[in-house]
This record gives C-alpha cells, sequence and structure tokens, in this order.
C-alpha cells in the first residue's frame, strides 16, 4: 500500500486564501514535532477543481506533478496522482503531527469528504479573516501577480457577474469569503473537537497565545517560535501596465534566475510603491453589506464575535 511507510497527513490547514496561511504554515514547518509538505498548497482533495480549465497566467504560477516533487520555489501545485502525493510525505521521519496546508480545500466542494475518506480522524485548522479585507488583499495580489487591471470597484464588479468562474478560472473576490457555508461542510463530515477556527485578528495580535492553542489542539508541544512573520504581501506596481508586461511575458521570472539577489532586489523595489493600497471608504460599505448575512451566519456557527468584521 502507498501509505504504508509514509506517515499519513493527519491535520490540513484549510485557511482562506489571503488570511495568513502561509504565516501559519511557516510556524507549523519550524516546529520540531510538526512536518509541512514542502509544497505547501499541493491540493490533492480538491477533486472538483480542474486544472484543465485554469487559465494560462494561473496556470503558469503553479508546478505542475513531478515538479512538485523534484522542483523548488513555487510552493502551489494541484497534484492529482496519490503516489506523487505520498511523496512530499516521505522524507517524514514520524513526526507527531504532518500537514497539509491548501488553501483551496475551504473553497472546494469535494475536499472535506475527501479528506474524510482519507483519513476521517483527521484534524481542521480553519483560518479566516474578515471577507471584506480578505478580498482587498487578494486584489492587491491579483494586481501584482499582473492578473488584475482598474481600479477595485471595478474588477470586483465584473469578476463577480462572469459566468464562466472557477478557481484558477476567476478570481472569486466575493466567494472565497463565503465562510459559513464553507464551514458547514467540515462541520457536517468531521466532529466538532477536530475542527479548529482561528480568526487572522488573532493569530496577528495575540500570536504566542494563539500558537499555543494550536499546539494544544494538534497535541504537540508549546512552540512559540519566532514572531509571526507577514508573508506573502501584496504590493503596490508604480507602473501597472509595464508591470502586468513584465509579469505576462515572464521577464520577471527570468530575471529572477540570472540576476545576482542583490541586483533583482534592487530591480523590485523600482518597481512598487512604497506606500500601501487603501480600500475606497465606499467599497468597504459595499463589501460589509453584501456580506453581513454570512457573517452573522457564521458568528453563531462558530460562537465568536464577529461583529467588528461589520464595523
Amino acid at each position: 500500500m502507498i501509505w504504508d511507510q509514509i506517515h499519513k497527513p493527519n491535520f490540513f490547514l484549510v485557511g482562506a486564501a489571503k488570511s495568513g496561511t502561509t504565516s501559519m504554515s511557516s510556524w507549523l514547518s519550524q516546529h520540531p514535532d510538526v512536518y509541512v509538505s514542502p509544497i505547501k498548497e499541493p491540493n490533492f482533495f480538491s477533486t472538483d477543481i480542474d486544472p484543465n480549465r485554469f487559465r494560462k497566467s494561473y496556470r503558469s504560477t503553479l508546478h505542475q506533478d513531478q515538479e512538485a516533487i523534484d522542483g523548488k520555489g513555487r510552493q502551489v501545485a494541484f497534484i492529482r496522482d496519490e503516489e506523487l502525493y505520498a511523496e512530499l510525505f516521505r522524507p517524514n521521519a514520524g513526526t507527531l503531527a504532518a500537514g497539509d496546508c491548501s488553501t483551496s480545500y475551504l473553497f472546494s466542494k469535494d475536499a472535506a469528504q475527501n479528506i474524510h475518506n482519507f483519513n476521517p480522524e483527521a484534524k481542521i485548522i480553519m483560518l479566516l479573516r474578515n471577507p471584506v479585507e480578505r478580498a482587498f488583499s487578494h486584489y492587491t495580489m491579483a494586481v501584482q501577480m499582473g492578473l488584475e487591471k482598474g481600479d477595485f470597484h471595478s474588477a470586483f464588479k465584473r469578476d463577480r457577474k462572469r459566468i464562466d468562474k472557477g478557481w484558477g478560472i476567476s478570481e472569486l473576490y466575493y466567494e472565497l469569503g463565503e465562510y459559513a457555508k464553507q464551514y458547514k461542510r467540515f462541520a457536517s463530515i468531521f466532529n466538532p473537537n477536530q475542527i479548529k477556527v482561528v480568526l487572522f485578528d488573532d493569530w496577528q495580535r495575540q500570536p504566542k497565545e494563539t500558537q499555543e492553542s494550536i499546539c494544544k489542539f494538534l497535541n504537540v508541544s508549546i512552540f512559540a517560535g519566532p514572531e509571526n512573520e507577514a508573508l506573502n504581501q501584496g504590493v503596490n506596481p508604480k507602473f501597472p501596465f509595464i508591470h502586468r508586461m513584465l509579469m505576462k511575458s515572464g521577464i520577471k521570472d527570468f530575471a529572477k534566475g540570472v540576476l545576482p539577489e542583490k541586483w533583482f532586489t534592487f530591480f523590485k523595489q523600482g518597481q512598487y510603491k512604497a506606500e500601501k493600497s487603501v480600500l475606497a471608504s465606499e467599497d468597504r460599505k459595499m463589501l460589509r453589506a453584501l456580506y453581513k448575512d454570512e457573517i452573522l451566519e457564521l458568528q453563531q456557527l462558530i460562537k465568536r464575535d464577529l461583529s467588528n468584521w461589520l464595523k
């Protein structure tokens, strides 16, 4: 059997995209009792997401199957071969906890059941961020990657109205923040003591306490580690049109591969503005209205006060 000599993953970080999963998986990977897949997001259990339908610009950011095992650098793949998926966990020497940190699992309609079929004792860590902030952070990332143009308001409305939409096909700015329905998919299958919801605000503002609670949930030793890093943050290009051309043409990736690190850093600094983009007050008001019912339902489901998400 494939998993006879391999420590099967027993926890899954299914946090929403742009909610701190990169930072959390980085911390978990440093824990002496925890093993994390070297490809942060193998997305193996999101079987309803078809990589063949991904737009070219998104596909170019991913590892392909064997690349995910042999290559380094990119943190996302869509592995469909179970033997290749198992190879990601072969180096694990038998730690107490082994994890897969794929953000698509929260959005996927199949992932919760697939994970349960694979390991019914698995623990689920669900990292959630204010959906208003998540949507805007997602937009700034899309701009940075050359996948989006125009202002946030136009991009959001255009994406939501798309007929052909899905993971890797459209951005799903709104849909990825529908946490209540996503939570219910897992809660209907896993026992309550197998699911831990972590709020992004707690992860940022109370890192030590939050880390300790996660360690207890995973039954591993308490490990605070270094202060939480803000990884994978969006930035604001100085010249959006030129930036999109650089990203789409592959020139930026080529430059990263051939230029000395200090030269590439200088090149990057010249591309981006020092100040961060800010969500316009009218757009914030629009998003709060759209997510209000979703937030109120989630609040009841997870028994947490989320009123600050509506302020």
